[in-house]
């Protein structure tokens, strides 16, 4: 009995593994309940601010510079979100034609 315990726990210990998993993504903001989560705000930031690294000068490059650049970038966000939920209330539609249109000015 004691020899099918042990066996039971070793074939258990693979899936206590992922008790101990870590949180990956959080919400840095919510509009009208909807979330904005890390992983998207960094999918928008990111190539902004590797842009900014690469074509700023290196005495431009200061920590309340690239904290200013990041609070636009969510901020844009927010305003993206309240946008759609405007349209939304006011029962706008936009076409996938319209919006690739818009991209070409």
């Amino acid at each position: 009995m004691k020899m099918n315990r042990q066996f039971l726990a070793f074939c258990l210990l693979p899936f206590a593994v992922p008790l101990q998993a870590k949180v990956l993504d959080r919400t840095v903001a919510t509009v009208n309940a909807d979330a904005i989560m890390l992983s998207d705000y960094q999918k928008n930031a990111d190539p902004i601010l590797e842009q900014f690294r690469k074509t700023s000068p290196a005495a431009e490059q200061t920590p309340e510079r690239i904290a200013d650049i990041k609070k636009r970038v969510l901020d844009q966000m927010i305003d993206d979100r309240l946008l759609v939920a405007a349209a939304k209330t006011k029962n706008i539609h936009v076409s996938q034609k319209q919006q690739s249109a818009t991209l070409l000015f």
